[in-house]
């Protein structure tokens, strides 16, 4: 049975308890963003980024910084075109590229993340030099001058495609099977400050879903609770900890535990040159919940091409989505949670699709590469400013800033906007 708009999928909750449950506002947590829809007129000052693809933004200190796999970004309103070598930073105020932070790295960078300093950026992704030093997979960078900060040792072996700071914890997620030399599989815990192994976390991944098609498992997305406490990985795995889990597991980092927390809906197949399908992952300010997008092709049996909320009861062996809403063969890749909307970007043309493959069933609602729904039932909200859909929104960060928007096209609630654009709070 395939429910939506606010009708839980498990058997043992009805709808009506579901919603009563659910209507009740959250706690506001300190630093929850945006209790409103963000407004649907882009701020106008934002960079253009000329070439290339938009896949990571932070904001960090009085700067945000914007990594991915460009060469030329250039001021609004200005015509020179200044080079940069796969990340940039900017003033959020005046929109000005920050003449100081210069950093070379030489391949894309995937995820950036604020150091605890505030006066630094941890970066990851797939370069394998920094500022011309040979420095793979990881690093922090100085936000005064985009030197490497010697102190931080973390390096990997491969690409990093994630990173979080929780505290003193750096979580690190790519698919590496080496960090600061010592074996570990696509997941690791740093020192957030200094790069120094955890060495009490222990989990790994192991086992390809495709072996075919990606030999080695990865993580390449997680995001954790803001005490860090609970921990969601996103990736080509079929165990955890040596536990069956297959594309998403629930962990404690805590304890270096594995949680109960999983979904016969996580073992399907969605394509036949994926070896995952989930693209992004994030939790619910207060912890309560979180959200999964996907990609990989229209069924009607599986989760291919949804966004999906899911409630955080790690003792739940079997879980399922408490809502669905489907695109229609449309892939989503990037999310972003907030207490007034789920905020989803990808290439999709339509939401509340279910039924249609690449075409619109009667009843389905327009949205062009970006959208937004209700965290409670999953109704498409009425906020619609569009997006050229290209390849689709790589990255979407809520902040008490606004929404900001990376991707590979130049066109953004109506206006030119070089793969980067940020959508105003209105709270």
């Amino acid at each position: 049975m395939h429910l939506r708009r606010g009708f839980t999928i498990a058997a043992s909750l009805t709808a009506g308890l579901a919603l009563a449950a659910l209507v009740a506002p959250p706690a506001q947590s300190m630093s929850a963003p945006l209790t409103q829809v963000v407004s649907d007129d882009p701020v106008d000052n934002t960079p253009h980024v000329v070439d290339g693809t938009v896949y990571a933004i932070a904001e960090v200190g009085n700067l945000v910084v914007v990594g991915g796999n460009f060469d030329e970004v250039r001021e609004d309103g200005s015509g020179t075109i200044q080079n940069v070598n796969n990340i940039f930073a900017y003033d959020p105020d005046t929109g000005e590229v920050d003449p100081g932070f210069k950093p070379n790295l030489d391949n894309t960078v995937d995820t950036v993340a604020a150091a605890p300093s505030g006066n630094a950026v941890i970066v990851g992704g797939y370069f394998g030099k920094v500022n011309g030093a040979n420095w793979r997979g990881l690093a922090m960078l100085s936000l005064a001058d985009g030197s490497r900060v010697q102190s931080f040792v973390g390096k990997t072996n491969a690409a990093v495609h994630k990173v979080l700071v929780r505290g003193s914890r750096l979580f690190v997620g790519g698919r590496f099977d080496s960090i600061n030399g010592v074996d570990r599989t696509g997941l690791a815990v740093l020192n957030s400050t200094t790069g120094a192994l955890d060495t009490s976390f222990t989990i790994e991944i192991a086992e390809s879903r495709k072996p075919g098609i990606q030999p080695k498992p990865l993580v390449e997305e997680m995001d954790a609770t803001k005490n860090g406490k609970r921990l969601i990985i996103v990736g080509n795995f079929l165990k955890v900890g040596g536990i069956s889990h297959q594309q998403v597991a629930m962990i404690n980092p805590a304890n270096n535990a594995v949680l109960k927390f999983n979904s016969p809906r996580f073992n399907s197949l969605c394509g036949s040159s994926l070896a995952h399908f989930f693209s992004d992952v994030e939790i619910d300010p207060t912890g309560t919940y979180f959200a999964l997008v996907s990609r990989g092709g229209y069924s009607q049996n599986d989760l291919c091409d949804t966004v999906t909320r899911w409630e955080m009861t790690p003792k739940k062996a079997k879980a399922q989505p408490t809502w669905i809403n489907w695109t229609g063969g449309d892939t989503l890749w990037s999310v972003a949670v907030t207490p007034a909307a789920i905020y989803m970007g990808g290439h999709q043309r339509w939401l509340d699709n279910f039924g249609c493959n690449n075409e619109a069933c009667p009843g389905a609602v327009e949205r062009e590469g970006i959208a937004a729904v209700s965290p409670v039932d999953g109704s498409v909200l009425p906020w619609n400013p569009g997006r050229s859909r290209g390849v689709g929104a790589q990255e979407l960060v809520a902040t008490l800033r606004g929404l900001y928007v990376g991707s590979d096209t130049e066109r953004l609630g109506g206006e030119t906007h070089g793969r980067i654009g940020m959508f105003p709070s209105q709270g």
